[in-house]
């Protein structure tokens, strides 16, 4: 088990997901201290199925919905590099990407942390991911897109169609 690295009096929440480590110096209320287990034990980033699990939808959030198509998104980078003279797309190139784009994720989950929830849709041909993009009227032509929405319906929402790095998404929220 981790040893903290606390003070004594103080409060640590482990997580798997980010830093790994999160101290709430003693001293602190129990509003001080629901705050801070609301802040650091959701994960940054989420796929669709972990909202269920992790009931992040009831932390009354806004939303930044990814919706992904990673086939697709693979073959949009194959496109683009036969645009730059490269003959086809290699494993370590799209693989690459596909980690680049997770990163840009991470980056802005903790820039936002506490104030926007991001989830991350993969395939929106599955039940869960179809019925969400279906009530936000996302279709698959419009996929990789970001929309930024409120948690209850009627969705009032914004959406990113191009420049899904960190730069982009942080100007975007």
């Amino acid at each position: 088990a981790p040893q903290p690295d606390a003070d004594h009096g103080s409060a640590v929440a482990f997580t798997g997901f980010d830093e790994g480590q999160h101290e709430l110096k003693q001293g602190f209320t129990e509003q001080a201290l629901y705050a801070f287990l609301e802040r650091y034990t959701y994960p940054l980033v989420m796929n669709l199925g972990d909202v269920i699990e992790y009931s992040a939808l009831d932390r009354q959030l806004p939303c930044l919905f990814l919706f992904l198509d990673e086939k697709k998104h693979l073959l949009n980078i194959e496109r683009a590099l036969a645009e730059r003279g490269r003959s086809s797309c290699h494993w370590e190139d799209s693989s690459l990407a596909m980690a680049l784009l997770k990163r840009s994720l991470q980056l802005t989950g903790a820039q936002f942390r506490g104030e926007l929830q991001i989830v991350m849709i993969d395939d929106i041909s599955q039940s869960l991911g179809a019925k969400l993009a279906q009530q936000m009227n996302v279709t698959d032509l419009e996929v990789p897109v970001a929309c930024i929405c409120d948690v209850d319906a009627p969705f009032h929402q914004y959406r990113l169609l191009e420049d899904l790095s960190a730069g982009g998404l942080t100007k975007f929220v």
